[in-house]
């Protein structure tokens, strides 16, 4: 896989998985797998990290709401499951990811 076809991935994510894409035309298993995974990873990425408009949510509100979002159809069900059953793991990346962040700006 090349690079600019994670890139350009993310542009099919951002319509409903069971609706065509208004610009890629894709839809549901159409959508790249990197795709679908980016976009669960980002929504959980800003729900669960402080932002300038809101605090974070803790990590069972942000899972709660990614399932909202599978039950509308909009995220893939496989995707979040996968996110639930390692969401220890992807917690301490985030939270590794964040402690470098602060130790690059201090």
């Amino acid at each position: 896989m090349e690079i600019n076809e994670i890139t350009a991935g993310p542009i099919a994510t951002t319509k409903t998985p069971g609706r065509k894409h208004r610009t890629s035309g894709l839809a549901g298993d159409e959508i790249p797998l990197e795709s679908r995974i980016i976009a669960v990873a980002d929504i959980f990425d800003a729900l669960t990290t402080v932002r300038p408009y809101k605090e974070a949510w803790p990590a069972d509100q942000a899972l709660a709401e990614l399932n909202r979002m599978v039950h509308g159809g909009k995220l893939d069900p496989d995707i979040v499951a996968a996110l639930e059953r390692n969401l220890e793991q992807a917690i301490l990346v985030r939270d590794t990811y964040l402690e470098e962040k602060a130790t690059r700006s201090t």
